[in-house]
């Protein structure tokens, strides 16, 4: 499987590699399709293995934002999907798509963590109030 790269864990190496195969179509679109280990590996830097290759195009054929072309003399090529292309218009890569969701998570999860803050202080509030007929003092 994919071996670390830099202290980079094998799922961030995917988003990484998944992450440029977008940019490198979104800013080649006037190649519908490019080779997928001859155009766009050989940019991300890094030396894959055969079996890691074929991980990879699983992967990111998994997503959805890219597909697979089809047709004689097309076998190994990939093409920028409109989801991929909308992913590309608003967010700029899937890198930032990621954080996005990340974020979006936090601030649904920060109501939920204010409104239970807010019920433990009020708990303790009452739990700590004289009951009617007891003096404060």
């Amino acid at each position: 499987m994919l071996k670390e790269k830099d202290n980079q864990a094998p799922d961030t190496i995917e988003n990484d590699v998944i992450d440029h195969v977008v940019k490198i179509l979104y800013n080649n679109t006037d190649e519908p399709e490019m080779d997928f280990e001859q155009d766009i590996l050989p940019h991300f830097g890094h030396a894959f293995s055969a079996k890691d290759v074929k991980h990879l195009w699983a992967v990111v054929l998994a997503t959805n934002l890219v597909d697979a072309a089809v047709g004689f003399g097309k076998s190994g090529k990939l093409y920028l999907t409109q989801p991929g292309m909308q992913m590309m218009k608003m967010y700029g890569g899937y890198m930032a798509y990621l954080e996005q969701q990340r974020n979006m998570q936090l601030l649904q999860a920060v109501p939920a963590i204010a409104q239970l803050a807010k019920l433990a202080q009020e708990q303790s509030t009452n739990q700590k109030a004289p009951s009617a007929g007891e003096s404060a003092f």
